[in-house]
């Protein structure tokens, strides 16, 4: 029997998103799931990752919140032929709030969701009350 390590349910949403290495390289592309943790993009076409490696990540809201983008840095956890696996790191409290909208506006089960945020906050409990200290 497998067990579910996953802290956070993972919603299919299918977004753009920028990846900005640090080597300076750029990639556009889709994600293909997400969560409150971290989110899944299409594969890397011919681009090497790193595992670990820090990227800097820049997530464009669907079309009713056109202009809208949310600002993180995540890790990669892992990258095959499926889809890059990244881990959220950082995020500002204003990027979070548009994220939370996001992820609550798309789930079929608000509360449900509302309620995992309270027992598990992701990002929130890793350095989003930190990065809010310096607004």
């Amino acid at each position: 029997m497998m067990f579910e390590k996953r802290l956070h349910q993972r919603l299919p949403l299918v977004l753009q998103v920028i990846l900005k290495f640090k080597n300076g390289k750029i990639l556009q592309c889709q994600t293909k799931n997400i969560s409150f943790g971290g989110m899944r993009v299409d594969p890397a076409h011919d681009l090497a990752f790193n595992p670990g490696e820090q990227i800097d990540c820049i997530l464009k809201l669907p079309e009713e919140r056109r202009g809208v983008v949310i600002d993180f840095e995540c890790t990669e956890c892992y990258a095959n032929a499926t889809g890059i696996g990244l881990q959220f790191q950082t995020m500002d409290l204003i990027n979070y709030n548009h994220f939370k909208w996001l992820m609550v506006a798309n789930h079929p089960e608000p509360a449900r969701l509302m309620d995992e945020l309270y027992e598990n906050p992701g990002i929130m409990e890793r350095e989003l009350v930190v990065n809010s200290l310096c607004l």
